[in-house]
C-alpha cells in the first residue's frame, strides 16, 4: 500500500467520507447490509424473542423523488413481540423493548420515549438506525442501559446524541462513520465500550469519556482527523490497537499513571502530536525529557510523537527495545542515533520519517523488519551490517532519494517489493549468498494512473520495471535468476569461484607438466656429461705441447718467419 508523509486536509477529509460511504455499516468488518437486517436478530435473549417468526429492522434508503427510504418488509405489526409506535418500531424481550428502527419514515430527528404501552425502553438494537442519513439529532430517555452493535453508524448527518446518565454498554461501532457529530459526552455509569466506537466520526473534536471504562477498544477514534481533546479515564488500563491512527489534530496527551497496556499501532500517523505526559505514579510508563514516551525501566521506546520538532534523537544507552511505529510518521526528525545495545526492532518503526537522511542499521540484529523504513523519502544510502541474513518485506519500500544500498555477504532473502519504488537507485550488486528474491523487491516503482486510489488491493499491473535498472551479480545466481524473471538487465560482478577454481586447477597442471620436461631434460644433460670424465689428461697433454712450442719460440725467434736469414740490407743493391 503506498503512503504518503504529507496529505493536505481537505483530501485526507474527502478520502475519509468516501470511505465511510463505501463500508459496511460494521466498524468490526461485519458483512451485515446497511439497508437490511437479519430476520431473527441474534442478540434477542430469550426463547420469547427467539420464537419471532420474520423479526425485521427498517432503514431509509435514498429515494430520488422525496429522500424517503425504506428497507426490509414490516413483519406482522400486530405481533405480540413486535409493534410500531410513533414511526419507530419496537421488540419485546424479557429486559423490556428494544427500538429496531423506524417503519419506514424518514427522520430527521428521534426521541426515544422511556416506556412505551407501560413497558420500559432499555436498548437501540444493532443496526436500528444504520445509515439513515438525514437524521440530524437523537435524544435518548432515561432507562436505557444498552447502545448495541452499529446501532447509529454511517448517520452521516447526525449532529447531537443525547444520551442518559443510565447507560451502561456501548457495543462496537456503534458511531461509526457519524462524520458530523461534534462532541460528545459520555456519564461515569458507563462501564463497558466496544471497538470502533468513533471509527471515521472524522467532524469529531472533543470527547468526554467515562471514568469508570477501563479499556479503549481498538480502532476507538480511528481517523479522527478534527479530534483535538480527549479525556482519558482516570481507571484506564489498556488502549488498543490503532485506537487513535491518524487523529492528526490531537496535540498532547496524557496519560493516566493507571494506564498498563499500549497496543502496537496505537498512534500511528497522530502528525500533530508533540508531546506524551505521563501521570507520576505509573508503574508502567514515563518520558524522558524531550516527551518521548518510554516503559517505567527505560528500556524500551514505545512512541516517539510525530510532531515533535525535534531534528535529532539519541535513544538512551539502557533502550533494548523500539517498538512496532515508535517513531512512525515524525515529521521532523532527519537522525536517529541507536545504542550498541538493541536487540528488537519492530515492523515500520521508522516508517514515514520523510526527512530521515541517515539511519545506521544496528550490529547483531538478523533480519531487517517489514516496512522499517518504508516511505522515508529523503534517506540516500544505507548499509546493513553483516549479522543480517533477510530483509523484510517492503522494507525500503518508497525510498525515492536512495541511490546506494551494501548489502552483507552473508544474506539469505531479501523480501516482496522490499525495495520497491527506490527510482533513484539505477543498480544494485546481490550477494552470491542470496537465494531467494521477493515479488517485485528490486527494480520496480508504482505506475501513475489518472485516478488511482493508492489503498487498493495490490497487484502486478500498479507497478513498472524502473528504466536503466541493472542487476550485479555472479553466474549462476539468484539474482540472474530474478533478472531474467522480471525483464531486468543483469552484469556479471567478479569472477565466479568455480571458474577460479578451475583456472587454478589449470595453471597447477601446467606447472607440473614443466616441472617434469626441465626434470627430464636435466638428467638428460647429467647423461651426456658422464664420457667426458678422462677429458682433463688429453688436454693436459696439449697444453704440455703448446708450452714446448712457445719456449723454442723465444730460442729462436719466430717459428712463422719466412725470411731464412735474410734482411732487407742484404737485398739492397747498392
Amino acid at each position: 500500500m503506498s503512503r504518503r508523509c504529507t496529505v493536505s486536509a481537505a483530501l485526507t477529509t474527502a478520502l475519509c467520507c468516501l470511505s465511510v460511504l463505501a463500508m459496511p455499516v460494521s466498524a468490526a468488518d461485519t458483512t451485515a447490509a446497511t439497508e437490511t437486517t437479519s430476520a431473527a436478530e441474534t442478540t434477542l435473549t430469550t426463547a420469547e424473542t427467539e420464537a419471532s417468526a420474520a423479526e425485521t429492522t427498517a432503514a431509509p434508503a435514498d429515494s430520488a423523488e422525496d429522500g424517503a427510504e425504506t428497507v426490509g418488509t414490516t413483519a406482522a405489526e400486530d405481533a405480540e413481540d413486535e409493534f410500531v409506535e410513533d414511526h419507530l418500531r419496537y421488540a419485546r424481550t424479557s429486559l423490556g423493548l428494544r427500538v429496531t428502527g423506524t417503519d419506514g419514515t424518514d427522520v430527521e430527528s428521534v426521541d426515544v420515549p422511556a416506556e412505551v404501552r407501560g413497558v420500559n425502553v432499555y436498548a437501540i438494537g444493532e443496526y436500528a438506525f444504520s445509515g439513515y442519513r438525514n437524521l440530524k439529532s437523537v435524544t435518548l430517555a432515561d432507562g436505557i442501559t444498552d447502545l448495541e452493535e452499529g446501532a447509529f453508524s454511517q448517520c452521516i448527518a447526525l449532529e447531537t446524541v443525547r444520551i442518559p446518565d443510565t447507560l451502561t454498554d456501548i457495543k462496537d461501532g456503534v458511531f461509526y462513520g457519524c462524520m458530523k457529530l461534534r462532541e460528545v459526552s459520555l456519564p461515569d455509569t458507563v462501564k463497558n465500550m466496544g471497538s470502533s466506537v468513533f471509527n471515521y466520526c472524522i467532524g469529531l473534536e472533543k470527547v468526554r469519556l467515562p471514568a469508570a471504562v477501563t479499556i479503549l477498544g481498538d480502532s476507538t477514534f480511528f481517523y479522527n482527523i478534527s479530534l483535538t481533546d480527549v479525556t482519558l479515564p482516570t481507571k484506564l488500563q489498556s488502549i488498543g490497537s490503532s485506537c487513535f491512527v491518524n487523529c492528526c489534530s490531537l496535540r498532547e496527551l496524557n496519560l493516566p499513571a493507571s494506564v498498563k497496556e499500549i497496543k502496537d499501532y496505537a498512534f500511528i500517523s497522530c502528525t500533530g502530536l508533540e508531546r506524551i505526559q505521563v501521570e507520576e505514579g505509573s508503574i508502567a510508563f514515563r518520558t524522558d525529557d524531550n516527551g518521548v514516551l518510554l516503559d517505567a525501566r527505560r528500556e524500551t521506546v514505545v512512541l516517539f510523537p510525530s510532531g515533535s520538532s525535534l531534528t535529532s534523537y539519541d535513544v538512551p544507552d539502557t533502550v533494548t527495545e523500539i517498538r512496532a511505529y515508535a517513531f512512525s510518521g515524525a515529521l521532523n526528525l532527519k537522525e536517529v542515533h541507536l545504542p550498541a545495545g538493541i536487540q528488537t526492532i519492530g515492523d515500520g518503526a521508522f516508517s514515514e520519517c520523510c526527512q530521515l537522511e541517515r539511519f545506521d542499521f544496528p550490529a547483531g540484529i538478523n533480519t531487517v523488519p517489514t516496512s522499517l523504513l518504508a516511505d522515508c523519502s529523503a534517506l540516500k544510502e544505507l548499509t546493513l551490517p553483516e549479522s543480517v541474513t533477510a530483509i523484510g518485506d517492503y522494507a525500503c519500500y518508497g525510498c525515492t532519494s536512495l541511490t546506494g544500498v551494501t548489502l552483507p555477504e552473508q544474506l539469505r532473502a531479501i523480501g516482496n517489493k522490499a525495495f520497491c519504488g527506490c527510482e533513484e537507485m539505477h543498480e544494485l550488486y546481490i550477494p552470491l549468498s542470496v537465494t531467494d528474491i521477493g515479488n517485485q523487491a528490486l527494480g520496480y516503482r508504482e505506475r501513475e494512473t489518472a485516478g488511482s486510489d493508492s489503498d487498493t488491493a495490490e497487484n502486478a499491473a500498479e507497478y513498472e520495471l524502473i528504466p536503466d535498472f541493472m542487476l550485479l551479480g555472479k553466474s549462476q545466481s539468484a539474482a540472474k535468476k530474478y533478472a531474467a524473471e522480471n525483464g531486468l538487465t543483469f552484469k556479471l560482478q567478479g569472477l565466479d569461484m568455480r571458474i577460479v577454481i578451475c583456472a587454478v586447477v589449470i595453471v597447477l597442471a601446467l606447472l607440473s607438466i614443466i616441472a617434469g620436461i626441465v626434470t627430464r631434460r636435466r638428467s638428460r644433460n647429467q647423461t651426456a656429461q658422464q664420457p667426458a670424465a678422462s677429458a682433463p689428461e688429453k688436454t693436459a697433454d696439449t697444453s704440455g705441447y703448446k708450452s714446448i712450442l712457445e719456449e723454442d719460440a723465444e730460442d729462436e725467434g719466430d717459428i712463422y718467419d719466412r725470411s731464412y736469414g735474410l734482411s732487407a740490407e742484404d737485398d739492397d743493391p747498392s
